[in-house]
């Protein structure tokens, strides 16, 4: 009688090359994102000089909605022309974005390699 071999489909997923993270690493991220967050808050109220207005929730939702209604009625669908315009000009971002890392990236290497070689 033949051993037949299970068919798969040809993927094999690799070994994992390092440790997963530990998972209350990003827990412990959040938490102290948060914590500086509100460190800076606090500063930013001690430091003014003058005391913060006393608002209501309703006084927040009121102003909030008519900002909003007001930011609509002047926002306005842009045309082909403008739409090019910003299209065009945040790919030339993006690629000016990349040449910078790129040049950065092929800069350190060397020196990371230099410094790390020196070790040894």
């Amino acid at each position: 009688m033949e051993r037949t071999t299970p068919k798969t489909s040809g993927f094999v997923r690799p070994p994992p090359s390092r440790r997963p993270p530990h998972p209350h690493l990003y827990v412990l991220l959040a938490v102290s994102c948060i914590l500086v967050a509100l460190i800076c808050i606090l500063l930013l109220i001690c430091s003014s000089r003058r005391p913060l207005p006393r608002l209501h929730v309703t006084d927040l939702l009121r102003e909030f909605s008519k900002d909003s209604i007001r930011l609509v009625k002047r926002c306005h669908k842009p045309d082909r022309k403008e739409f090019s315009k910003v299209a065009l000009r945040t790919a030339i971002g993006f690629v000016v974005m990349g040449f910078v890392g790129f040049f950065v990236k092929l800069i350190f290497i060397p020196i990371n390699n230099i410094i790390v070689g020196s070790v040894d």
